[in-house]
């Protein structure tokens, strides 16, 4: 994401009523590639750009080739239907699925069963992993949020 895009939503945000720190978060963690992201289809947030960007996304049977897409409640994300596509993405899948095991097995190792991300996948998101389609159940809360980030010094920043 650019500083631009970034300033954007940092605009819209502070648009709409509510806290604006949380309401940047949650318009970034919509995006499209911060969502196939973190369904697994992709092993890093660039390469989920270029996923969508090459067109092997579907949001609701449409194709999407444009990263910085807003999911909306109920967006249903699926693959396209070429051979290319379904290998590069469930190829993608197994790998990160192979992450979050061993994550999960280093957590219980150090005694962390009770944390919140126990699962690895946001509440808002939800994936079928034997037909590989995802679900954009809701905004993101912030308490889901898997990275530390301090969104009240980026609105700090950008009021400037």
């Amino acid at each position: 994401m650019t500083e631009k895009q970034l300033i954007s939503y940092y605009k819209e945000a502070k648009r709409r009523q509510g806290s604006t720190g949380t309401l940047l978060l949650e318009l970034i963690e919509a995006r499209l590639d911060c969502v196939v992201y973190r369904l697994g289809f992709a092993s890093t947030i660039p390469a989920a750009r270029q996923i969508v960007n090459h067109g092997h996304i579907l949001v609701n049977n449409k194709p999407i080739n444009i990263a910085s897409f807003i999911c909306q409640s109920g967006d249903i994300i699926t693959i396209k239907e070429k051979e290319n596509s379904k290998k590069l993405i469930s190829e993608n899948f197994v790998t990160q699925q192979q992450k979050r095991k061993l994550i999960q097995r280093r957590m219980k190792r150090v005694n962390l069963t009770k944390s919140r991300f126990h699962s690895l996948l946001p509440k808002h998101l939800e994936v079928n992993s034997d037909t590989l389609v995802g679900k954009f159940l809701s905004p993101v809360k912030r308490k889901d949020v898997l990275i530390r980030v301090k969104e009240l010094k980026i609105v700090e920043y950008y009021s400037k």
